[in-house]
């Protein structure tokens, strides 16, 4: 790399634009860029990691045939169910036009048709190949009016709401006793806007040339229909399909001697996300090899059944766009045999956005059609282990807890909480689209005799409804905030002389909207006495429940001071 430069005009703020000819002015350098004689600069569509997808050299450019065998797909359908699926994973084949429709290349094997790509069994079979070629990365439109159609093309998808994760594979300590000159081999994974999963390695140090450094990239099946679209450029609208953020489970085996990531033995990395705007979707990929990933799971509410539900009655079939973005955490479950607790790696994730609340807000908030329900799965296999929705689901499956009050969707992440630092989750807290804020307690220390099962262990309500002044107050427009965002949780305690108690903090906000200023958008802390047990129930004299636990201690808008001025 050349020596640093300004990359950030500070008399605009923004990106430092090449001078042009003539000029001093040098302009910004992005990082993975290699071409200095033409800094990318302001240029968006030039440099950055999209200039690392091929080995490139400046009289070739972008060598296709570098990344032809890089790009993933898969064509199974796998529904999450613990006695279908021993976790070994799934391979992946290549999105390579030597997998097409065995009609087209005439060799066996797992093909990918044209169904899908989502095109008619009639499509030209020329224009099918483009199309997967195209997808690999192959210039066959000629974008940058070069005349070559065979190079490759430097382009990613929009990292639009997605947090691009970084992940250690191995360290090298240069076999020195201090680590000041240790090197580091780092992966960095992020979703696209469309529709792939890329897997970088973050550094060239130690490399030779001007290789690529994209270790692999996957295309899952629920997106390659949208393939035609961008390969025509004929949608109006941003297109959606990837936009999630990625949640990782790195596992490193201690019995192995070493701290590093490597296949062939215990050690793991899987990744997992949504969809986000792009769909209803859960994906799970083993990355322990970043070069070659494998598909875990999938839980797709238009395919999967779990147990002996069918797929249009099972629990995912409320589950809308998945913005939520699956958490990696561990409790604890009844064992085989019923006898006792034993720990369970799982992942747990709201129902995700109902997109009619994309609509400008009404007198009053509106019941959503999906999205209102919580769901926990196990992180190795999918399997559905416990989950949260409205009693009406009672209907046609039933929730593991019901509560009239779920009728908004959780588009947030779920915050997990170990109060006890034993590792196991023993607290979840959840907000909704209807501005309600959600308390979920995990009984892990039970007495004799009580039962094991998370649907008798789990219980929850609603702590805080953040729309209404009182019980008795009228919905409105103006009050009819939204919460997007995790609550922030912390215990706090002033002295050794008081007692904690929990702050729970949250602001609301119209995604849909941001501009909008009906809504009368706020932030919240929340103060509750109860910081380790389940918030206990109301009793009157006679030892009679008045209102449970989370009734008695819900706050609404007119409890709390405000302290704007």
């Amino acid at each position: 790399h050349t020596p640093p430069r300004p990359a950030v005009d500070e008399s605009t703020g923004l990106f430092v634009p090449d001078g042009g000819e003539g000029s001093t002015q040098e302009g910004a350098l992005s990082y993975w860029y290699l071409d200095a004689t033409n800094p990318d600069g302001d240029q968006t569509d030039d440099g950055g990691a999209a200039h690392r997808l091929y080995d490139w050299d400046s009289i070739n450019g972008h060598d296709a045939d570098s990344r032809q065998y890089r790009v993933f797909t898969y064509l199974e359908e796998y529904a999450p169910d613990a006695t279908a699926f021993d976790g070994s994973g799934i391979s992946l084949i290549n999105l390579h036009e030597d997998n097409a429709d065995a009609s087209i290349v005439g060799e066996d094997g797992v093909h990918i048709t044209k169904a899908a790509l989502g095109l008619p069994d009639t499509f030209d079979d020329d224009e099918f190949i483009d199309r997967i070629l195209w997808a690999r990365g192959v210039d066959v439109l000629d974008d940058d009016v070069d005349g070559d159609t065979t190079e490759g093309r430097p382009v990613m998808g929009g990292v639009l709401h997605t947090e691009p994760i970084l992940v250690n594979y191995a360290v090298d300590d240069n076999g020195t006793a201090t680590d000041t000159d240790d090197t580091q081999t780092n992966v960095l994974f992020t979703t696209t806007n469309d529709g792939y999963l890329h897997i970088l390695q973050s550094d060239d140090s130690g490399l030779t040339g001007t290789p690529r450094l994209e270790h692999s990239a996957v295309l899952p099946k629920q997106v390659l229909d949208g393939i035609d679209e961008l390969y025509l450029d004929s949608g109006s609208d941003v297109a959606y399909r990837l936009d999630s953020n990625i949640d990782i489970w790195r596992y490193e085996d201690e019995s192995d001697g070493d701290d590093d990531i490597t296949t062939g033995g215990n050690d793991h990395v899987y990744a997992y996300f949504g969809q986000r705007r792009g769909g209803n979707v859960i994906f799970a990929f083993d990355v322990t090899d970043p070069d070659y990933p494998e598909l875990l799971w999938v839980i797709d509410p238009e395919t999967v059944a779990t147990g002996s539900n069918d797929a249009d009655v099972g629990p995912f079939q409320f589950m809308g766009q998945t913005w939520s973005k699956p958490k990696k955490h561990s409790i604890l479950v009844a064992n085989s045999g019923g006898t006792d607790l034993e720990p369970r790696e799982i992942v747990i994730f709201g129902g995700g956005y109902d997109n009619n609340s994309d609509d400008v807000p009404d007198l009053d908030r509106d019941q959503d059609t999906f999205g209102s329900a919580i769901y926990i799965v196990d992180a190795t296999t999918g399997e559905l282990l416990w989950w949260a929705g409205h009693s009406s689901f009672a209907a046609t499956v039933s929730p593991d807890l019901q509560d009239s009050d779920m009728q908004f969707g959780f588009a947030s992440d779920i915050r997990i909480a170990d109060t006890n630092g034993d590792r196991f989750a023993d607290m979840i807290f959840a907000s909704d689209a209807g501005g309600q804020v959600w308390r979920f307690d995990i009984a892990n220390a039970l007495n004799a005799g009580q039962s094991l099962a998370l649907s008798d262990r789990i219980t929850g309500g609603v702590i805080a409804d953040l729309q209404l002044e009182n019980e008795t107050d009228v919905e409105t427009a103006a009050n009819n905030r939204r919460l997007y965002y995790a609550p922030d949780v912390a215990i706090v305690q002033e002295d050794d002389t008081t007692a904690p108690i929990l702050t729970i903090s949250i602001g609301s906000g119209y995604r849909a909207h941001p501009l909008n200023d009906t809504v009368n958008d706020k932030f919240f802390v929340l103060k509750y006495d109860d910081v380790i047990s389940a918030p206990a129930d109301e009793l009157d004299n006679g030892g009679n429940v008045i209102a449970d636990g989370y009734e008695r201690v819900k706050i609404h808008v007119g409890d709390l001071l405000d302290v704007t001025s």
